[in-house]
């Protein structure tokens, strides 16, 4: 099964292919750029994934939007000042991601610069933004 524009499972609108059609079709809806709320969505990720598991080191997140997958990377810096980079699991934490990466959409679109009246509408009455 495969989403449908925005996220929505509903079978009358149309559905996109991949994560990046639909966040492309969102950005150009809400007028963000593509790499603007790219960025926000793994920035929210790599907190989420600190606050879940607690690695060690500097945790960073890129998302393979073609596909999906989640890449998770702790960056440590040792006594001597050589770097290590570790590849960290993303399975246990796939449902979670899921979850924090729509709530940095709305999040991003209802409090950053880009307020639309369709946006404010959004925010208004959505009872997780705390807006009342």
């Amino acid at each position: 099964m495969t989403l449908s524009r925005a996220g929505s499972r509903s079978p009358s609108e149309p559905s996109t292919e991949s994560l990046a059609e639909a966040l492309t079709a969102l950005c150009a809806e809400v007028g963000i750029p593509f790499e603007e709320m790219l960025q926000t969505v793994e920035s929210a990720l790599a907190t989420a994934y600190v606050r879940a598991f607690n690695p060690a080191g500097f945790v960073t997140v890129k998302l393979d939007t073609a596909t999906g997958a989640l890449e998770v990377r702790s960056r440590t810096v040792r006594p001597d000042g050589s770097e290590v980079v570790e590849m960290l699991p993303s399975d246990p934490f796939k449902r979670m991601a899921a979850q924090t990466a729509k709530h940095a959409v709305l999040r991003h679109i209802c409090f950053g610069t880009y307020m639309t009246s369709s946006a404010t509408r959004c925010c208004a009455t959505s009872p997780n933004t705390g807006a009342s």
